[in-house]
């Protein structure tokens, strides 16, 4: 479920900016009023919590980057780890690299022929000057519905 999040991520930016950067304000003003419980004046209190959680803006920046570096960085390995194990069974690396080849193979045939079956018999260009456009005898009155 991380990872499902990880790449939603990855298409909502400014939806998860947003929320790091509403996270980011709600701890600072818990350190803010944990200090002012502890004694201290509010504009004390509010300077030290900036100056422990420092430029919020940078942090927010880190978080998303992180999350994005996380979910290259897992990519990279579990192509890795697919590489290897495709390398100790040179059998099942044949037979999937055939059956994946046989999958492609067999769509292209498919595709190509339906639409030469739906579409070799469509009308040309050639032939819309051809089309009479409603029952108007003159062209100025052009009805949106084409007859043949």
């Amino acid at each position: 479920m991380a990872m499902l999040r990880r790449i939603a991520n990855l298409f909502r930016g400014h939806k998860l900016r947003r929320e790091i950067e509403a996270e980011l304000r709600s701890h600072t003003e818990m350190r803010i009023e944990d200090n002012i419980a502890a004694g201290m004046s509010p504009e004390k209190a509010r300077r030290d919590a900036l100056l422990r959680f420092g430029n919020l803006t940078l942090a927010g920046e880190r978080v998303t980057a992180a999350d994005t570096v996380l979910h290259v960085e897992s990519f990279a390995r579990d192509l890795r780890y697919g590489l290897r194990q495709l390398r100790r069974s040179p059998g099942f690396a044949l037979t999937a690299i055939l059956t994946l080849a046989l999958g492609v193979a067999a769509n292209v045939v498919v595709l190509g022929f339906s639409t030469h079956f739906f579409f070799a018999h469509s009308t040309s260009l050639e032939q819309t000057a051809s089309f009479k456009w409603g029952n108007s005898p003159r062209a100025t009155d052009r009805n949106p519905i084409p007859t043949m």
